[in-house]
């Protein structure tokens, strides 16, 4: 019986009989090496927003008063939304960047009227400590910057018009 069948040695090792057993085309690994890759950094973005986002809302918990704890935290949570489906790297960036620094502005407010109620800081310092924001009666920085004449010029119409809002809004909680 042996002399009958033709000799068929080593076929198993040749012969494919799954799609996984056929190398994939070259492009294909490409493909799915960027879509990892695409994914990956999406997912890292979504995680350092969220980061940020609850840092935020946490130091507006901490540090600002109620009322202006109240209008921050409509404002941060609106921001985060709108910019949710960003693509723009550049606009991705900058949003991340103004909003980090507003967020260590707080901190760096909330730590030296900190330091000032315990009496650590010296009257000298407290200005620039604050960066000159002082409120009327001389004692406390208070939370937030003015905005420079070159920021304002550089914002857009739409920029403009959300400022004048949220100016309404803060001066109808005060």
């Amino acid at each position: 019986k042996k002399h009958d069948q033709p000799e068929r040695k080593n076929e198993h090792k040749t012969r494919r009989t799954h799609i996984a057993d056929y190398p994939p085309p070259p492009h294909t690994y490409e493909l799915v090496h960027n879509n990892t890759q695409a994914a990956h950094r999406r997912m890292m973005r979504k995680t350092a927003a969220l980061t940020l986002y609850r840092s935020i809302l946490s130091a507006h918990k901490r540090y600002l008063p109620s009322e202006l704890r109240q209008l921050g935290d409509a404002y941060v949570k609106s921001e985060f939304r709108l910019h949710k489906t960003a693509t723009k790297k550049e606009q991705i960036q900058l949003f991340f960047k103004e909003w980090e620094n507003y967020l260590e502005q707080i901190q760096v407010t909330a730590r030296t009227r900190e330091a000032i109620s315990v009496g650590t800081l010296d009257n000298r310092v407290r200005t620039s400590a604050a960066g000159g924001n002082i409120n009327s009666d001389g004692n406390m920085p208070r939370f937030g910057v003015d905005l420079s004449t070159d920021m304002a010029r550089q914002m857009n119409e739409e920029q403009v018009d959300q400022m004048n809002k949220l100016r309404e809004e803060a001066l109808k909680n005060t």
